[in-house]
């Protein structure tokens, strides 16, 4: 079977992010996936990522830090969660920007940002504009033979997460349908 250096159980889309980079950094890599499809639960996913300070955000100059984001998530947590969750905050601010860089750069996946904003955008640290983002969507093609092997979303997709929101497809489903945006 070979040697590896990181073992990767699971193919959803923290796998295999976390599978890129260690290949990335040049270790040898295998992903195990215990069903006949790829992509776990990622697939029934709407593709929307809360990532703060962001730098698709600074590209369309939206002013964000990873402090103001670690003084939002302690800001609208429940109480007592602080001591627990605290240094996962810290990670997570931290990390996530370069994070979603990273995917970026060694991708074909195109982020945009989302017109949503945070959900308590009025707490410290909140902000109305720039943390939400989608990709675009991707053809199946790009995975050339393994494009019959990716799982299929249990879900139908006929808009995307940007459309989903700009749209209002929740409170307005055949408004939303007649005024589909083309892409």
């Amino acid at each position: 079977m070979g040697e590896y250096d990181v073992l990767v159980i699971g193919s959803g889309s923290a796998a295999c992010s976390a599978a890129l980079r260690a290949a990335k950094g040049g270790l040898r890599v295998l992903v195990i996936e215990k069903s006949e499809w790829l992509g776990g639960t990622s697939a029934m996913s709407g593709a929307g990522v809360w990532i703060p300070a962001n730098h698709v955000a600074a590209e369309a100059g939206i002013a964000d830090s990873r402090e103001d984001a670690l003084a939002y998530l302690r800001a609208v947590a429940p109480e007592g969660w602080e001591q627990k969750e605290d240094a996962l905050w810290g990670a997570f601010a931290k990390a996530a920007p370069d994070m979603l860089h990273f995917l970026s750069v060694n991708t074909p996946l195109d982020f945009r940002l989302i017109n949503e904003p945070d959900p308590f955008a009025e707490a410290p640290g909140g902000k109305l504009y720039g943390r939400m983002l989608s990709p675009r969507p991707l053809s199946r093609r790009l995975l050339g033979k393994f494009a019959r092997s990716l799982r299929r979303s249990t879900l139908p997709h006929s808009f995307t997460y940007q459309e989903i929101v700009d749209l209002d497809l929740y409170h307005h489903p055949i408004r939303a349908g007649i005024r589909q945006p083309s892409p």
